[in-house]
């Protein structure tokens, strides 16, 4: 089953049910992997304190820096998910049986109203919160399995600061007293990219290249606020970006959200057995998804390319078996457009640079596809600004400001880790500072160097967020960290 999505759909046949099959594709699941830290004697974080005026770290505290392969007989358009037994590190993990809910049901304060899909972590539900009666599309984990239940949590938190008018918005994780968990996001009412840009032409004909321009933008800009913001989507496709009537493109379902490593800090995936799994959708994924472990942006622009494809031609570049599709991936070559056009198609500038991002962005290696910018170059918007709209970015690996300063800082933690390791005792670290004084980069600085010296640490990090209503609060993710160790 694919993973559910939250649209409303205004039409009937261009749209899905997140039940039902889709053509272009599904997702290959794998069970999921997050290692997220965080230290809090007094550590003053303000530039304008005397650096001399040190407080000693005072041991007795706790150190929490506070701020393979597919089965055979499978194609590339049917889900592979992982079994609710999958381990991490070994460990068996069990799912209690479902609880389900459904139209006329209240959960955690919203009146369910009706059932817009399914897919193999849970259902999504149309739903009106009591207090207010807004609308939002309700997201409901169907097995409350300990692996299941880390990712589900995980895809809520990867993207809770992140805000976009082309990413879908995220508005409150649940976790109740029962077991039972579900996030809330906006309703989009809207159609799959591939069938708004061709709308019903037939394949081999081009679509209206106006109209695949500009959602091709929004598509593109959405994606490089995403990679600004530190994280790759890894299962993009056609059923995960959706357009409104209006015109805006929104991209959803983040259930394979990943972060971008940083140096010296380790993918938030690293800890979590995946048994040689891959995860994706065959169709739409980069060939290194099948094999490599970490996975920066040119993944998501390969799904673009082959997203592309499908829009100027109505077919997909490759077709077949999940083997035979990632092999020729890997090692065959970038399929002609013109060859899968009619020859009556017409040519035109648009379409050759279309063709020219298509080609470049299938290519098997990562370092040859197009970044955002060489994508909104070719479509006439290069150094566009993300929308005001936008949440600021986070700076992602390689693209950091210098760190410059904090010796002194810097030796206080380095003090209470070494406090640490030689007695073994708990230390904790306060850092306090106003907002924007560089108390997180402070952080993270000091974990870099921390890594570098013991490749080995582990590091635990955990959040207070005002819009998650789970037991522990921001203990709850340094709990689920511990599950990567």
């Amino acid at each position: 089953m694919p993973e559910p999505s939250n649209r409303l759909s205004p039409r009937t046949r261009p749209s899905r049910a997140r039940g039902e099959a889709d053509d272009a594709g599904e997702t290959v699941d794998a069970a999921p992997g997050d290692g997220s830290g965080a230290l809090g004697s007094t550590l003053d974080a303000n530039p304008g304190a005397d650096p001399d005026a040190e407080a000693e770290p005072a041991p007795g505290a706790s150190l929490d820096f506070v701020d393979g392969g597919p089965p055979a007989g499978y194609d590339s358009q049917e889900t592979l998910e992982a079994p609710p037994e999958s381990t991490i590190e070994g460990i068996e993990l069990m799912g209690s049986p479902p609880r389900r809910v459904g139209p006329g049901a209240t959960l955690g304060g919203y009146r369910i109203d009706r059932r817009l899909g399914a897919g193999g972590m849970g259902e999504v539900f149309l739903a009106q919160r009591l207090s207010d009666q807004r609308r939002f599309a309700l997201k409901v984990l169907s097995q409350t399995h300990a692996a299941r239940l880390y990712r589900f949590k995980r895809e809520f938190r990867a993207l809770a600061d992140v805000r976009h008018d082309n990413l879908v918005a995220l508005e409150e994780l649940v976790v109740m007293p029962d077991g039972r968990a579900f996030f809330t996001m906006e309703v989009v009412e809207g159609v799959a990219f591939v069938d708004y840009v061709r709308q019903g032409v037939g394949n081999g004909q081009l679509p209206n290249l106006v109209r695949l321009n500009r959602a091709l933008r929004q598509l593109i800009t959405g994606v490089r606020h995403l990679h600004r913001a530190g994280f790759v989507h890894r299962d993009l496709k056609p059923s995960n970006v959706l357009i409104t009537r209006e015109g805006r493109v929104v991209i959803l379902d983040f259930g394979l959200i990943s972060e971008l490593a940083q140096p010296s800090h380790p993918s938030s995936d690293e800890g979590m057995t995946r048994d040689g799994q891959i995860m994706g959708t065959p169709a739409y994924m980069a060939p290194e998804q099948a094999g490599e472990a970490n996975h920066g942006p040119p993944v998501d622009y390969y799904a673009v390319g082959v997203m592309l494809f499908e829009c100027l031609t109505g077919t997909l570049p490759f077709r077949g078996q999940i083997l035979d599709i990632l092999i020729d991936k890997r090692h065959g070559s970038v399929p002609s457009l013109r060859e899968r056009l009619h020859e009556s198609a017409p040519s035109s500038k648009t379409f050759e640079a279309l063709e020219d991002l298509c080609r470049r962005a299938l290519s098997p290696a990562p370092g040859e596809r197009p970044k955002a910018e060489a994508w909104l170059a070719a479509l006439g918007v290069a150094g566009s600004p993300s929308p005001a709209s936008a949440s600021a970015p986070r700076a992602a690996s390689g693209n950091q400001a210098p760190f410059v300063g904090r010796e002194a800082e810097l030796a206080v933690l380095r003090d209470a880790l070494a406090t640490i390791r030689s007695r073994l005792e708990p230390v904790a670290v306060h850092i306090r500072g106003d907002s924007g004084l560089g108390k997180s980069a402070l952080v993270l600085r000091f974990l870099d160097q921390a890594r570098a010296e013991a490749p080995g640490l582990a590091v635990l990090r955990g959040r207070c967020l005002e819009r998650e209503s789970v037991p522990y609060k921001g203990i709850d993710a340094v709990v689920d960290a511990l599950a990567v160790y």
